[in-house]
């Protein structure tokens, strides 16, 4: 077959409509499009028209008669069950045998599962043994209902990063049954060669298509727009038998449904016009001119410099040491002016960062605590773990740092010679060989879920740095295993912990003002998730939220998060306004951006109580002090007290350390619990759907 006479294998994965809340809606749009075949994706978090574990009551039959009222067929069922190399696999099994039954029951040809999350170079082998023991033990249970399985492989942040890693995957899973979903974007992102030599080299037949592009390595690019060149991989597909379709699969960060609709549109009409051989759209045909690839590429990294050198490590290796003094310049010798208000305004130039450190010395004994010495490691020697942390379980009395772990052998190797214990790369080994009863867990968010989880089937309990998990799906699973397991999981927020907060609280708990009606908080995008805790903290549990988000495609500030940033707000590129209730009748105004600039400001929040109001501005990333005035005919007392300078986060990270600890050691309740952290992602993942919606969320 030509791909002329293919062009009627084209769908659309619902993927593309997950901004659409209802299955129904979002297979109206699809047919809308001229398409009559459905890759449905089930992505717990993202994509929610279907839900494998609630299928009861009917359920089941009216997903079934919602395709065939419309004439749709279903193509592929695109499932990520959780995380596939985890240790805790029960959900994601359950989410699995319930999705083969799905794709049964409507008649799919193909079930697609992800290859994992990726991992540490060194923990490659041990994850890959894992996930394709458990994809082989699924391909009798497919082939039993006639469905055909496949792994989405290559796939950015995953197992398979690339074509290479995608085909050492198939190697190990070895089964002749297995098969490959071929995603064009992820494919032609790893691989600089054309898409149609990535066939040969991936070892196994080709199941399916999601047809996306890919541009500077960024994977939600519309067909078209991009580098994939589609023409030839489909020619080699279709003379090779391939017997399959191609799925459109669009996603974008939160946009508005016509931006969607008209993306579908270009897509749709670029691949026809390429599988029938017609000339291109004019846009399609500017985009492929050198001079304008010149152009947007100069363009792209006139607004992206820092990615650009991400991008280029020789690059990079020769502006690290310039940059580094250019820092150091800025930091520690050019002036800036700094203004307080005192008994009245005061202004003076200073030079040099404020002081942050907090003297390593021991804390007081716990009265009432069995102070028997507990082993404790810390998972993660980046800033937060070298100089937060590491310092911060040190100075408590009953502790024993015994082991430190990090991928990057140098960072492990040092903050080990500063606490005097075994450094370590592998998790695992750490915590087989030195066997904690606690674990500081200062990875990044998105391995919080494997981490924590091997450190519960290892005994130990865990303080995590927050925000808990990367999806409410990884969150959920922490939380749970942690009930079942009988474990302690804490959360480090230790806002709640700068001088100026505690003291709105014990004005609130004191009654000195009256009742707390109201808070009002401006802050940066980057500590927005704080914000929310603070005003959790303060006013009490949060009831209803609704927001108006304006979040640039591009403009995040955080790259990494880019591939979560459809679970969690995180980082508001341009701006969010938040309106949040509490259970207590405290009303809560958020404003926040990542425009702002954290030197200059991070914080100011007002408490407006029923008898005054107390500000505390002035918290930036030099300053968390700040400075702390009300506005009341009471007399109250605002007076710094003993303990709360120096004004760096280091305090607020040391009284955070040890409120948790006071409370484990004692048995008693900690500051901020799993459950806890995970009702402040559920807040933030209803925010992002109330500006989707325009409507108030009530939890």
């Amino acid at each position: 077959m030509s791909p002329a006479g293919a062009f009627g294998r084209v769908g659309c994965s619902l993927l593309t409509f997950r901004e659409w809340d209802r299955l129904e809606d979002a297979l109206d749009r699809v047919r809308a499009h001229g398409f009559d075949r459905v890759d449905l994706a089930i992505v717990p978090g993202h994509c929610d028209h279907v839900d494998p574990l609630a299928l009861g009551d009917g359920r089941l039959e009216a997903i079934a008669g919602a395709f065939a009222e419309r004439g749709l067929s279903v193509s592929s069922v695109n499932l990520h069950p959780g995380g596939m190399a985890s240790s805790d696999f029960a959900l994601a099994d359950r989410r699995i045998r319930a999705t083969v039954e799905l794709a049964r029951h409507l008649g799919a040809r193909v079930l697609t599962l992800p290859p994992g999350p990726a991992v540490a170079p060194d923990q490659w082998e041990e994850a890959a043994r894992v996930v394709a023991a458990r994809i082989r033990a699924y391909l009798e249970v497919a082939e039993r209902a006639g469905i055909t399985l496949s792994l989405e492989a290559p796939h950015a942040h995953s197992l398979a990063e690339d074509v290479a890693q995608a085909a050492r995957l198939f190697e190990r899973v070895a089964d002749p049954r297995i098969t490959c979903t071929l995603d064009t974007s992820h494919v032609q992102r790893g691989n600089r060669t054309p898409l149609v030599e990535a066939l040969g080299r991936l070892g196994v037949p080709i199941a399916h298509v999601h047809l996306r592009d890919t541009l500077r390595g960024e994977v939600t690019v519309t067909p078209g727009k991009g580098d994939c060149d589609y023409l030839p991989l489909m020619e080699a597909l279709l003379r090779d038998g391939y017997a399959g379709d191609f799925n459109f699969e669009l996603e974008y960060e939160p946009s508005s449904h016509a931006i969607v609709e008209r993306e579908l549109g270009f897509a749709r009409e670029h691949v026809r016009r390429v599988m029938q051989g017609e000339p291109l759209q004019l846009e399609s045909r500017v985009r492929r001119q050198a001079w304008f690839r010149a152009l947007d590429g100069a363009a792209w990294i006139a607004r992206h410099p820092r990615a650009f050198v991400v991008a280029h490590p020789r690059l990079k290796a020769v502006l690290r040491p310039p940059v580094r003094f250019a820092r150091h310049v800025r930091t520690n010798w050019v002036p800036y002016r700094q203004v307080q208000y005192r008994a009245g305004w005061q202004a003076g130039w200073r030079v040099g960062r404020m002081p942050s450190d907090v003297p390593p010395r021991p804390m007081a004994a716990l009265p009432g605590a069995d102070l028997a010495e507990i082993r404790v490691a810390i998972l993660g020697c980046g800033y937060t773990g070298r100089f937060e942390h590491g310092p911060g379980f040190l100075r408590l009395p009953g502790v024993k740092i015994a082991g430190v772990c990090d991928v990057r052998p140098e960072r492990a190797e040092l903050l080990a010679s500063r606490l005097g214990c075994p450094s370590f790369t592998d998790a695992a080994r750490l915590l087989r060989e030195v066997r904690p009863a606690l674990v500081v867990n200062c990875t990044r968010e998105w391995t919080h879920h494997d981490t924590t989880l091997m450190c519960f089937d290892a005994g130990a309990d865990v303080f995590c740095e927050k925000i808990l998990a990367e999806s409410l799906a990884t969150g959920e699973d922490m939380v749970r295993a942690a009930r079942e397991k009988g474990r302690v999981l804490g959360v480090n927020y230790n806002w709640r912990f700068l001088p100026g907060v505690q003291r709105i609280r014990e004005l609130r708990d004191s009654g000195e003002l009256g009742k707390l009606r109201m808070i009002r908080a401006l802050s940066h995008a980057g500590v927005h998730h704080h914000v929310i805790d603070l005003v959790r903290h303060l006013g009490g549990r949060i009831r209803t939220v609704s927001a108006t988000i304006h979040d640039e495609p591009g403009t995040r500030g955080l790259e990494e998060w880019d591939a979560y940033a459809h679970e969690l707000l995180y980082f508001p590129s341009t701006w969010c306004a938040a309106t949040l209730e509490t259970e207590d009748g405290v009303g809560a105004s958020l404003v926040s951006s990542g425009l702002l600039d954290p030197k200059g400001l991070l914080l100011t929040l007002d408490a407006v109580f029923d008898d005054g109001t107390v500000n505390l501005s002035g918290i930036l990333d030099k300053d968390a002090l700040g400075t702390l005035t009300a506005s009341t005919r009471k007399k109250i007392d605002l007076r710094l007290r003993r303990g709360d300078a120096p004004g760096g986060f280091a305090l607020s990270f040391q009284r955070s350390i040890e409120a948790f600890y006071s409370a484990y050691r004692r048995g008693g309740e900690i500051p901020v619990t799993g459950a806890d952290a995970l009702e402040l992602m559920r807040i933030e993942h209803a925010l992002v759907r109330s500006s989707e919606t325009g409507q108030r969320i009530v939890l």
